[in-house]
Parts: structure tokens; C-alpha cells; sequence
């Protein structure tokens, strides 16, 4: 992709290298030991846990309110205004996961009454989503392109957790053990940001949250949070449907077979969000420098995203079987014709985030929400005239 100083592009590069070098490490461990905990928990209590987890991710939006790209795009517009911006952000997220933790464990029961182990797992996932607030340390570092310390704090998290799951397993834990160690990771996550933020020079005790400040980022936010509460549904509502629809031990086998297809066609998502992390500010500038030099470099992205897809789908396509049955064993093998299908989600997965970050840095994200606002309906649609209820 063409840049105009070598210098920003060395930058682009070394932030985009971090994030996929970070989550490369992470995922590729961690799918080995959540392939291990998968195995020591059959497709039942996999399943439960999955279902937890796909659940709570369904608020993820509310929790978030859309803020991640417009609090980076202000920051990059007026740094002047960083404490302001930041202080309001983590306010804001902050709040909307206090109020969201009573409204998910809320409706987990209704979808499964009488069930305390999945009241307990959804209780325990969603209290880690109050953690989110802090995600607003991370986007200073993205407008800085110096995701560098962020993948640190992540890295570190990531070790210390999966020696607990590891331990966990050769332990024979109960289930629950590993909703726990689920949550003490998001809460770790939190202070690892708060630390790394304060080496960096920066003080968030400087953070000030402001009502017009609050009342700007919303206003520019909320087809953002709306685009991802759709995003959500239609990727994860298909899980929890599973559960809902399919009684009993059913519906956890169901949702801990497809959540493996599930995970392993998403395990490649975080290049083209990483890439698109990096280059987010780039987009914003050239856009204010010239338009025959935003329009290039857009191209050029798109361009890219497809032949990433491309390049991890085809493949992909042909050694599912072989990869489910490897990883996961022979109980999960009815994972594999599912992986070779969703595995081409990917393409539009990473022509989405590009398309995104234009509309974003164009401040016209409302085109973006329409798209999946109705994706988000032809999936519901599907998903409850597909899956029949027993």
C-alpha cells in the first residue's frame, strides 16, 4: 500500500506486525488448549460455556456504544482534547456495562429457566464485560499507531490465563472453574492497561468526562453501535438460538459442535482487523491531505482484504475434516462440513472492515448500519425457520 513517507509506513507496518504477531501467539496457543479444554469437557459443558460466552457477546455493542473508531478519529483530529475524549469514553462504557450485567443474567434466565449452571456462567461473562471500559486506553494507542504496549499487556494476560486452563484440566476442575478464570482474565486485562498507559506518560487521572463531549460521541456513535449490535446478531445469534430453540443437553451438544466451526473459521479474523486498526488513522489523514490520495490508498486496501480471504479460505475449504478431527477429536467431527462453509465468511468479514473504516472516516456510517441491519434480519429469519425446536 502506497504511503507517502517511508517513515509512516515503517510506523504502519511495525503497529500492524504487533497486532497480528500478538494475536497470531495468542490464538494459535489458544486454540490448542481450548481445543484441550473442549475435549476434557465433551460437547455438553463445552457447549454451556460457549453458549455463556456467545450470549454475553450479543451486549458486547451496548457495552461498547460504538465509540472505538470515533474516540481514535477525534483523538487524531484535536490531541488537545485527548483527556477530555478518553475520560468521556471510559465513562460512558463504563456505565453502560453496570447497567447491562443485570439485563443479560435478565434474560439468560428467561431462555433458560430453571438452570443455575448457565445463570452462573452468564453471570460470570457478563461481569468481565464491565472491564470493557477500559478499552479506551486502547484507543489512545491506536491513534498514536503504538499498539506495541497494548499486545504486551494482552501477551502477558494470555500466558498467565492459559497456564490457569492448563492447570485447570490436569486439575479435572469443575466447569465453573473455567467461567472464573474467564473473568479474573478481563479484570487482569483492565489494571495491564491502566499500568502500561501510566509507563507510556500518561495519567488517567487526568481523564475528566464531560456532558457535550459525551453528547458529541454519541451522536456520531450510535449508527456505529446499532451497526455492531446487528454485526452481533448475526454472528452469534445463531448460538444462542441453538440453546433456546433445542431443550436440555440438546441444545449445549448442538451450539458445542458448531461453536467449534465457529471459532476456528473466525480464528484468522484478527489480520484484517489488525491491519485495519493500524491503517484507520492513515485513511483519516489522507482523506484531510487529498482526496485522489484517499481514494488510492482505499483501493489498495480493498484489494488486499480480498486476497487475504482468499488466501486462507480456499485451502481452509479442503482440510476442514482433517483440521476438526486433528484438533478436536472424532466427537466433534460433525464440526468440519460446518468449517468449511463459514471459513468464507471471512471475505466479507474483511471487505466489511474496510469498507467501515471509509464510511467512518467519511463520518457516514449510517450507509454501513443499513447493510447490516438487514443482514442481521435474513440471519434471524433463517436461523428460526432452520432450526427446528424439539
Amino acid at each position: 500500500m502506497h504511503f507517502a513517507r517511508p517513515t509512516e509506513l515503517r510506523k504502519v507496518a511495525v503497529n500492524a506486525l504487533w497486532l497480528t504477531g500478538g494475536y497470531a501467539l495468542r490464538l494459535t496457543v489458544g486454540v490448542l488448549v481450548g481445543a484441550w479444554v473442549a475435549r476434557y469437557l465433551g460437547t455438553v459443558q463445552y457447549g454451556a460455556l460457549l453458549f455463556a460466552a456467545a450470549f454475553t457477546s450479543l451486549f458486547t455493542p451496548l457495552i461498547g456504544l460504538g465509540l472505538e473508531r470515533i474516540v481514535v478519529r477525534e483523538v487524531v483530529r484535536d490531541a488537545a482534547r485527548r483527556d477530555e475524549v478518553l475520560g468521556t469514553a471510559f465513562a460512558l462504557k463504563l456505565a453502560a456495562g453496570i447497567v447491562a450485567v443485570p439485563l443479560i443474567i435478565a434474560m439468560a434466565s428467561f431462555i433458560r429457566p430453571g438452570e443455575p449452571v448457565i445463570a452462573w456462567l452468564v453471570l460470570l461473562a457478563a461481569t468481565g464485560q464491565v472491564c470493557l471500559a477500559f478499552d479506551a486506553i486502547d484507543y489512545w494507542f491506536q491513534s498514536q499507531v503504538r499498539s506495541k504496549r497494548t499486545v504486551q499487556v494482552r501477551n502477558l494476560m494470555f500466558v498467565l490465563v492459559t497456564a490457569a486452563r492448563i492447570v485447570a484440566v490436569w486439575q479435572q476442575a469443575p466447569l465453573m472453574v473455567f467461567a472464573v478464570i474467564g473473568l479474573v482474565e478481563s479484570a487482569a486485562y483492565a489494571a495491564g492497561m491502566v499500568i502500561v498507559y501510566r509507563r507510556s506518560g500518561q495519567q488517567t487521572a487526568a481523564w475528566r468526562a464531560t456532558l457535550i463531549c459525551a453528547r458529541a460521541l454519541l451522536r456520531d456513535s450510535w449508527p456505529l453501535l446499532l451497526e455492531g449490535l446487528a454485526i452481533m446478531i448475526y454472528m452469534r445469534l445463531d448460538q444462542t438460538l441453538l440453546v433456546a430453540l433445542l431443550p436440555g443437553d440438546v441444545g449445549t451438544h448442538a451450539i458445542g459442535v458448531y461453536g467449534v466451526a465457529v471459532r476456528l473459521s473466525e480464528i484468522w479474523f484478527f489480520i484484517p482487523v489488525a491491519i485495519t486498526n493500524s491503517l484507520f488513522p492513515a485513511i483519516v489523514q489522507s482523506r484531510q491531505t487529498s482526496e485522489t490520495l484517499y481514494r488510492a490508498r482505499l483501493q489498495r486496501f480493498f484489494n488486499f482484504m480480498a486476497l487475504l480471504s482468499y488466501a486462507i479460505a480456499i485451502p481452509a475449504t479442503f482440510l476442514s475434516g482433517f483440521v476438526i478431527e486433528t484438533i478436536y477429536g472424532p466427537e466433534y467431527r460433525e464440526a468440519g462440513p460446518m468449517l468449511a462453509i463459514l471459513v468464507w465468511a471471512g471475505l466479507w468479514v474483511s471487505l466489511g472492515l474496510a469498507r467501515n473504516a471509509a464510511l467512518q472516516a467519511e463520518n457516514r456510517v449510517i450507509f454501513s448500519l443499513r447493510t447490516s441491519a438487514l443482514g442481521a434480519a435474513i440471519n434471524t429469519g433463517l436461523n428460526l425457520l432452520l432450526i427446528p425446536p424439539l
